[in-house]
């Protein structure tokens, strides 16, 4: 159904009430509450159906009631401001609810052009499909796990996935701690917008954990990626403030950490690399000039390759730097892993854990300078 501009929902979870005074009595309210009024409390509602549930036009409150999506396909709220009669003045609030049974593939909250502000604030969400998924548009989003209404319960904000595409302006904060699974997180083309989280974990199998190119700002403060089969992360062209505690990924095929582009800083925490494939376990730009970028980058896990492909590649920078403070191993000498640092101009390069053990056989186990290997005399 649709709430048309203006219009709200108040239910009655979260042990919300409302207050009536003298001899007004609510339509949808049984008995008598006598000429003093009273405080009239009730069941929290529970909306269900088949299909997308609740379309907002815009400056409404959806406040203190469930949505149980068991059995339905699509997405529980719906904001798009292509619809008709569409006007968000006063911008939307969605507070206190409790979103359940999203499967994979239907969407808890479904974002399109939105350029007014839209709050999702101290609810109850844990949900095996996308949690988040917004296209376009350039107001300001803001998504807080926070505290449930009326209690000193802190709210839930799980979901399988995160997707921020195509966004020209505007702000997507996510003010407390979101946990990401099933599809990870994924940022593209926000050219122009600014995306921040202040406390990100996110676990994927099979699936890049954290994924954003295309331009805008990311930012996080803290959180941790497990990658099980996939990618850890994967970053083009973007200007980074991300600061994970701790990055993990076991893969056969890709680069787990693979750092394309970027300006700012990135910092990937502790954690452990295992590649046995045939990419490159940390790897920053390519062969292509300045594909390096220009961030200050860092990862103090252990790295450990025993495929064929390199242990650390670091190419084409044009400024910046690149710590690498974890102990770093590749066993596979038949395979012949190595460190490539090569095409790299003004940028500060450190090796510093205290274990760097390379078995290469007939591959040069560190190659500075030269992306293709030494040249022929």
């Amino acid at each position: 159904f649709t709430l048309d501009s203006g219009q709200s929902i108040t239910g009655f979870g979260n042990n919300n009430s409302i207050i009536t005074s003298g001899t007004i009595q609510p339509v949808n309210v049984q008995g008598n509450l006598g000429a003093t009024g009273g405080n009239v409390t009730g069941d929290e509602g529970v909306v269900t159906g088949t299909g997308d549930f609740l379309h907002l036009l815009g400056s409404n409150q959806v406040r203190n009631t469930a949505f149980n999506f068991s059995g339905a396909s699509g997405s529980v709220f719906t904001v798009d401001q292509s619809a008709g009669g569409f006007n968000n003045a006063g911008g939307i609030v969605i507070e206190g609810v409790t979103v359940s049974n999203v499967a994979a593939g239907s969407t808890a909250f479904k974002v399109a052009g939105l350029d007014t502000n839209l709050s999702i604030i101290n609810n109850n969400v844990n949900v095996a499909g996308t949690l988040l998924d917004v296209n376009g548009g350039a107001g300001n989003i803001t998504v807080t796990r926070g505290t449930l209404p009326n209690s000193a319960t802190p709210g839930t904000l799980t979901g399988g996935g995160i997707s921020i595409a195509n966004r020209t302006a505007g702000l997507v904060n996510f003010t407390d701690k979101v946990t990401v699974n099933g599809n990870g997180v994924s940022l593209t083309g926000n050219t122009g917008s600014t995306v921040t989280f202040a406390d990100l974990d996110i676990t994927t199998n099979g699936v890049t954990a954290f994924n954003a190119s295309g331009g805008g700002t990311v930012n996080v403060t803290t959180g941790t990626i497990n990658a099980t089969n996939a990618q850890a992360v994967a970053l083009d062209g973007i200007t980074a403030g991300i600061n994970f505690a701790s990055t993990s990924a076991t893969f056969s095929s890709g680069s787990g950490i693979n750092l394309q582009n970027l300006a700012g800083t990135a910092s990937f925490g502790t954690g452990t690399l295992t590649n046995t494939g045939a990419g490159t376990s940390f790897n920053v730009g390519s062969a292509t000039p300045a594909s390096g970028g220009t961030a200050a980058m860092s990862y103090g896990g252990t790295i450990a390759t025993n495929g064929s492909g390199a242990a650390v590649s670091i190419q084409s920078m044009t400024a910046g730097s690149v710590t690498l403070s974890g102990n770093l191993t590749d066993n596979n000498a038949a395979a012949g892993g190595n460190i490539v640092v090569a095409g790299n101009d003004s940028a500060t390069i450190t090796f510093s854990g205290s274990s760097k053990v390379i078995s290469s056989g007939a591959t040069d186990a560190v190659n500075i300078g030269f992306p293709g290997g030494t040249p022929s005399p």
